[in-house]
């Protein structure tokens, strides 16, 4: 009988130690996966910003709340960008003079600072100096090409003429040279002028 309770005892053990080997012995590796890391580095409400190169006045925004953000994408890229979550006002001025040359109004923008790339949205409404409107719910003004665009319905009123452009539009930041995306909209023709 002392045999038989020896070998249980043997068995028991021998289980016991094979199973504690196999637990250390499998110990689970967790990889972890690269998170962005971005954090909030101001806020400010009220605030007006004037943007200067070679001493001429470039533009200026004014907005009743910014948010400013930095730090690693999720490329692991440097990334700074604003956020104006309860709107934005965006003045460009002509060179070297304090005349206002264009003016974009938003309910919301994002700026990527190294891109040098605007983000507008929410019924935005672009204004040039000679008097053009454009309103659309998406605008982008890249600073890098001089460029302003939007890939979704967009108006333009210029004096008597309305233009849409169903599928957006594509313009110089002075918005001088628009050109649209499947356009449509009344346009006036002078059919009095004669031929000499």
């Amino acid at each position: 009988m002392k045999s038989i309770k020896q070998k249980i005892k043997q068995i028991i053990l021998a289980l016991l130690f094979g199973s504690a080997l196999f637990v250390v012995g499998c110990k689970e590796t967790k990889v972890k996966a690269e998170k962005p890391l971005i954090r909030r580095t101001m806020e400010s409400d009220n605030l007006t910003i004037t943007q200067y190169s070679d001493g001429t006045m470039d533009y200026k925004f004014i907005t009743p709340h910014v948010t400013r953000y930095e730090g690693k994408g999720s490329q692991s890229q440097d990334t700074s960008f604003m956020i104006f979550d309860k709107g934005v006002n965006v003045v460009t001025f002509e060179d070297s003079t304090t005349n206002e040359e264009s003016r974009i109004i938003a309910k919301y923008a994002v700026y990527q600072e190294s891109e040098q790339l605007w983000e507008a949205r929410d019924s935005v409404v672009g204004l040039s100096k000679d008097g053009k409107e454009i309103y659309t719910d998406l605008l982008y003004w890249n600073q890098k090409t001089k460029k302003i665009y939007s890939p979704i319905y967009t108006k333009v009123v210029s004096g008597n003429e309305i233009i849409i452009g169903v599928n957006g539009f594509e313009s110089d930041d002075k918005m001088e040279n628009i050109k649209f995306t499947k356009s449509q909209g009344r346009f006036l023709v002078d059919t009095l002028s004669t031929k000499e």
